[in-house]
């Protein structure tokens, strides 16, 4: 090479040289820059102190009416008529079907007149013992037994208790005050075409059926809370208790769990499905709200605030978590002022413009 193409050569090494410098130097002089900026990351912090966590358990239930009664038809006569329609609200003891009762009314007389002749022919035979009997306390109970059953009183009594109950079949009363539901049967047809008349639902308080891993039974206990959400009405929420949980895991590893919840306007209806939470409180907590924890290299980072204006990166463990925050184990301390808004991007010792907040 000649010694004018050396120069040249070396003097376009050198020009690249300190161009690579340069560049370096501006990306240095770029982050002094970030972490210096007049324009400084607006970002909002709170102050940690312990205090309760409330754990959370998200399940699928069932709502069931605690009360619930099949209305069957106790006597085969013909449907004259129906009183109540599906979803109408009773009264314990209101009517609500009415039988033909012909046919039992004239069963129930003829009783009454079967026990009248026995009363007759009981009273015969104690006179026949003994004429100048007062009343049977005078009888010996031996003798008084064998009269009721030579005269037929014993079977009377028994026939006019018969006819009288199979008289009150006639009427459908509700035992309980309710709402009618699923009528099955019709008018002008026999009783015995119908397995059921229909159900009355007491839906005055329900009991919802959930189910929860066998790994979050230390959540659960009973006459603790649970909020429950019907899938047709996402926007009402009602609180009930847990009243029992069932003492045995089933193939899935799932525990049967049952709260009672009060359904004062009636919302929740027999056999809906709703959404469950169940909720539990821990307390002494360091708690966070979840986006203040980001997740950088796998790991739990929390960006806390040094000196009121730098922000500082903290790598975190948790303990618990719930649908709005974390309970923090390891990596902050009592008193820390964490950042909980616009920290996405930030970097380690990038200066910010603190906003103190309440926890």
């Amino acid at each position: 090479m000649t010694p004018k193409l050396l120069l040249i050569s070396l003097f376009i090494s050198g020009v690249f040289c300190s161009c690579s410098l340069d560049n370096k130097s501006e990306q240095n002089n770029d982050m002094e820059k970030l972490k210096h900026s007049e324009k400084k990351i607006l970002v909002k912090a709170q102050v940690i102190n312990p205090k309760t966590f409330t754990r959370q358990i998200l399940s699928n239930g069932t709502v069931n009416a605690q009360r619930k009664a099949k209305l069957v038809f106790n006597v085969n006569e013909n449907i004259e008529k129906i009183l109540v329609k599906n979803g109408q609200r009773v009264q314990a003891e209101d009517v609500l079907l009415l039988l033909n009762n012909f046919k039992l009314k004239l069963s129930y007389n003829e009783a009454k007149n079967h026990l009248q002749k026995a009363q007759i022919d009981l009273r015969d035979i104690l006179l026949a013992y003994n004429p100048n009997y007062s009343d049977t306390s005078d009888i010996p109970l031996q003798v008084l037994n064998t009269a009721k059953g030579r005269s037929g009183y014993n079977d009377a009594i028994i026939a006019l208790q018969k006819a009288k109950y199979n008289l009150s079949q006639t009427k459908i009363k509700a035992p309980f005050g309710g709402i009618i539901s699923d009528i099955q049967a019709k008018e002008q047809n026999n009783s015995k075409d119908y397995k059921f008349f229909a159900y009355l639902i007491d839906n005055s308080r329900m009991d919802i059926e959930f189910s929860v891993l066998e790994s979050e039974l230390d959540l659960i206990s009973t006459n603790g809370m649970v909020i429950v959400k019907p899938y047709a009405f996402p926007q009402k929420q009602f609180e009930g208790k847990i009243s029992e949980i069932n003492p045995s895991v089933d193939e899935h590893g799932m525990i049967k769990v049952k709260a009672s919840v009060y359904n004062p306007n009636y919302d929740l209806i027999d056999g809906m499905n709703v959404e469950v939470l169940v909720k539990k409180e821990v307390s002494e907590q360091l708690v966070v709200p979840k986006q203040t924890v980001l997740l950088r290299q796998n790991k739990k980072v929390v960006f806390t605030l040094k000196n009121d204006s730098v922000a500082n990166w903290v790598y975190v463990k948790t303990t618990y978590e719930n649908s709005e925050n974390f309970a923090i184990s390891e990596g902050l301390n009592k008193g820390d002022t964490v950042i909980v808004s616009n920290n996405f991007n930030l970097g380690h010792e990038v200066v910010v413009k603190a906003q103190i907040i309440d926890g």
